[in-house]
């Protein structure tokens, strides 16, 4: 059994499914941006304030993605926002589910 190290992995990838209205949700892995416990919960409070947007919760939680048509930039963040209104909101459950996961999984 490998030991923990209590300092985290900076990054993690997570597999989310992107909502596409009239067609089966799009899978896309997303590298994420890890955070301590302290960071996150700050970053929900931010959330609940309405202090981001869905291009900025995006921005600041995604570090890269596979699967999309384009490289990860914040054009392509843009446009995946407004051609997928729910995409944030997937990415930010997956976001969520990862460490829910892993907890699951310890």
């Amino acid at each position: 059994m490998a030991a923990l190290s209590l300092k985290a992995a900076p990054t993690f990838w997570h597999r989310v499914l992107i909502p596409v209205t009239g067609a089966e949700p799009a899978p896309i892995d997303v590298e994420y941006r890890h955070r301590t416990r302290t960071d996150l919960k700050a970053y929900i409070d931010a959330l609940a304030a309405g202090e981001k947007a869905d291009t900025d919760l995006v921005a600041d939680v995604v570090v890269s993605w596979k699967g999309p048509d384009q490289a990860f930039n914040p054009e392509a963040v843009a446009l995946l926002c407004d051609n997928f209104p729910l995409a944030a909101l997937a990415i930010w459950q997956g976001y969520l589910d990862a460490y829910a996961e892993a907890k699951r999984k310890n």
